[in-house]
């Protein structure tokens, strides 16, 4: 006779159903929450229109009890239907990641003490722009392609990343400079989302990350000390995260951890590609206006704008703000001035005591 899981399975394995099917009414059936069912069901009831579930996303096992409850209030005619669909759940989800032993990427960061220091958050711009936000004084949202136009601020931690006018010409337009804002590292509080890359550029990055990976698994927070936690697994410092020079060795790192080991990769790749330092840049995202009279300390810029009159009324406000300048050479491409400003930022950096 038959042990019971192995008699359950047993019409399975005539109908020659994929691996996948297997492994998902495997557990389900150990786990003793639900009927097997062998019948695929034509279309799946449970999707709302934007991807998400009526049982919340739940891992199957929390899934099949949400459906148990509703069908117990049900009469017997919908009972039935809900069990259909709490198999569907079952065998059309992937195993949960416990059960195959991989950790989540915050999992894998919460094994890590925070570095030592909180950064600041950078907004880097053209001075056009730039000489806008200060004059209206705040940082606004603006709809974002990548999130399904979800209303986004994106700031930087620690490092003026962002390229503004990146393939610019040459030219002796002023207004095309970049500049840098410089935000009290307390906003990463007010933080909806984490990731340690541009994640406007994550479909440059997939010769590194592979296919076992993608975007979402590398979403992190909120969480203040996230980005610390970051810093010290993959940098060690806060000098070295600056610098972009990784100490963390995906070889080093368990073949279960997939997310750490694609990362990993990603930062510790010299070869020619077509992206920059933002690779492993960590983002921010901030999902509301941020008024620059509590959040601003500093703003590094050439002459032109911090002699501005407008410009120049509005920081006298605000006597907290260090501005910065730096020197200007004529025509020049845009990004001729991007190392000047990582200089006076990083400069700023230290005499805050957050780096070395």
């Amino acid at each position: 006779m038959r042990p019971q899981f192995v008699h359950r399975l047993w019409p399975m394995a005539k109908r020659s159903l994929p691996l996948q099917h297997w492994s998902n009414a495997l557990w389900s059936t150990l786990a003793g929450k639900l009927p097997l069912r062998t019948r695929r069901p034509k279309k799946l009831p449970l999707n709302n229109k934007d991807g998400s579930t009526d049982a919340g996303g739940f891992t199957p096992f929390f899934a099949a009890i949400w459906q148990s409850r509703e069908a117990r209030s049900c009469q017997d005619s919908k009972a039935d239907s809900l069990k259909s669909v709490a198999w569907h759940a079952v065998a059309y989800r992937p195993a949960p990641a416990l059960m195959l032993g991989i950790m989540s990427f915050s999992d894998y960061l919460n094994g890590f003490a925070p570095a030592d220091g909180m950064m600041h958050l950078m907004h880097s711009t053209t001075v056009a722009t730039g000489a806008s936000i200060i004059v209206q004084g705040e940082l606004r949202t603006r709809p974002c392609t990548v999130y399904g136009g979800e209303d986004l601020l994106y700031l930087f931690y620690g490092r003026p990343a962002f390229k503004p006018l990146a393939g610019a010409l040459p030219s002796g337009i002023d207004e095309h400079l970049p500049m840098c804002l410089v935000i009290d590292p307390d906003l990463l509080g007010e933080a909806i989302r984490i990731l340690p890359f541009d994640s406007g550029g994550y479909s440059r990055y997939s010769n590194h990350t592979g296919v076992a990976v993608t975007r979402p698994d590398f979403e992190l927070g909120p969480g203040c000390e996230i980005p610390m936690r970051l810093v010290r697994a993959f940098f060690d410092t806060n000098s070295n995260y600056y610098h972009q020079k990784p100490t963390a060795d995906q070889g080093a790192i368990p073949i279960t951890q997939l997310a750490a080991r694609a990362f990993a990769r990603l930062a510790s790749d010299p070869a020619l590609a077509d992206d920059d330092d933002r690779r492993s840049t960590i983002e921010i995202q901030i999902g509301k206006t941020v008024p620059l009279a509590k959040a601003l300390r500093a703003v590094i810029a050439p002459p032109v704008l911090l002699s501005d009159a407008e410009v120049m009324r509005t920081l006298d406000a605000l006597p907290d703000v260090k501005r910065v300048t730096y020197s200007t050479y004529g025509r020049q491409q845009p990004t001729a001035y991007v190392g000047t400003v990582y200089d006076k930022v990083a400069s700023f950096l230290i005499g805050e005591g957050v780096m070395s």
